[in-house]
């Protein structure tokens, strides 16, 4: 009787816990990298920890005037001096806005 018990509970339980709705893993949006990380990994080597390294054509972020749509097109499309675009680095608007919100924050003048 008492296996019994236990097996009926059992069942119950896996029956309880079994579910016909599924979830895809793979459809999860990744969080978006924030402007940080991004410009440690995609423009430290060139502008420097601060922004003021100017390693080969590299400008300096902390004095840099530009706007924020300047920024932007920078950024995505690359320039005359040798940068290139990084058009397709960004899955989302949100990691380009992060980007450009942490270069305006390298300004010191």
């Amino acid at each position: 009787m008492v296996l019994r018990t236990l097996l009926l509970s059992a069942f119950l339980g896996l029956v309880a816990c079994n579910s016909s709705e599924t979830v895809d893993l793979n459809a999860a949006p990744k969080p978006a990298e924030s402007g940080q990380k991004l410009y440690k990994k995609y423009c430290q080597s060139c502008h420097g920890k601060t922004g003021d390294a100017r390693r080969g054509n590299a400008a300096d972020l902390t004095t840099s005037t530009m706007t924020d749509a300047q920024v932007r097109n920078v950024i995505l499309n690359g320039n005359d001096k040798g940068m290139m675009g990084y058009k397709n680095l960004f899955e989302t608007e949100a990691e380009l806005d992060s980007l450009v919100q942490h270069v305006f924050t390298l300004r010191t003048k």
